[in-house]
């Protein structure tokens, strides 16, 4: 599957749109992977460079202590759906390669 552009603009709009962190979970996956609506689970996770990966968690963290301080800020995405790190997909941009999405 082809890489998949995903700019610091629209990583800030899934974050001020999310109300929780399911919200903004659900929305960078869909973001990404086509028809998520017709996905059943994937297996592995999605990656993309360190940069952006810093981005993302750095991110989560500020939403999270705003709209669920009593979570750990970051630790959804960081610890348990972040997508994974390879620096040599390009900076802004995630790859499915490394994962395989099944769908219903």
């Amino acid at each position: 599957m082809a890489n998949v552009k995903l700019s610091k603009e629209d990583i800030d709009a899934i974050f001020e749109k999310a109300e929780n962190q399911g919200d903004y979970i659900i929305a960078l996956y869909s973001a990404v992977i086509p028809d998520w609506d017709k996905v059943d689970h994937v297996d592995g996770y999605p990656s993309s460079s360190r940069e952006m990966n810093t981005y993302l968690v750095e991110k989560a963290m500020e939403h999270d202590k705003k709209h669920s301080p009593e979570c750990m800020a970051g630790g959804a995405w960081g610890l348990n759906y972040g997508f994974s790190e390879d620096n040599s997909v390009p900076m802004w941009e995630v790859s499915t390669d490394s994962c395989r999405v099944i769908y219903k």
